[in-house]
């Protein structure tokens, strides 16, 4: 894991995710306290070299720890590497035991800007799609009984309306 707000030389982040990326698919990078659209800041862990493969990024925000991030991004990259590919809107309960999580796209200027060492290292424009931990009580963000302050924390970063989604289990 690599965090980014710690300040760094471009070049060496670069090489170090580059090596990363060969050995295990993906890097995860971390970011701590970037500005919410909305005001405020938000805690950002996103992956990089998926998109090599044809598959979108993964990001979370908002809730938990730099290194649950990094744990479960990887277990929903080696899902979406072996073909079970997150889709916009979609959820899925094989990267938590038990529990759902749910997947909602990122508009692709603002992952762009945002997952910034995924886009310098592609070069180009950033598809991603956030995953979104499901409260206490294991429901989603958009679940009726949801904890909305848990909801809210991980809609911040990127200003998202959840209430347009509804689970679709994969």
């Amino acid at each position: 894991m690599i965090n980014q707000a710690d300040g760094f030389d471009r070049e060496a982040v670069l090489a170090r995710v580059e090596a990363l990326i060969a050995r295990h698919g993906q890097a995860v990078i971390s970011v701590l306290g970037v500005e919410a659209v909305g005001g405020g800041s938000a805690d950002l862990s996103y992956t990089v070299g998926l998109s090599r493969a044809g598959l979108p990024e993964l990001c979370i925000s908002g809730v938990g720890e730099p290194s649950l991030h990094r744990s479960l991004l990887n277990l929903a990259a080696d899902e979406a590497r072996g073909g079970r590919v997150p889709q916009d809107g979609g959820t899925s309960r094989r990267v938590v035991r038990g529990l759902p999580v749910g997947f909602v796209a990122l508009d692709a200027a603002l992952a762009t800007r945002e997952l910034r060492v995924a886009a310098a290292m592609t070069g180009r424009t950033v598809q991603a799609l956030q995953m979104l931990l499901p409260d206490p009580a294991g429901l989603l963000p958009w679940e009726p009984g949801c904890d909305p302050d848990y909801a809210a924390e991980q809609s911040r970063l990127f200003g998202h309306d959840l209430s347009r989604l509804r689970p679709r289990y994969q």
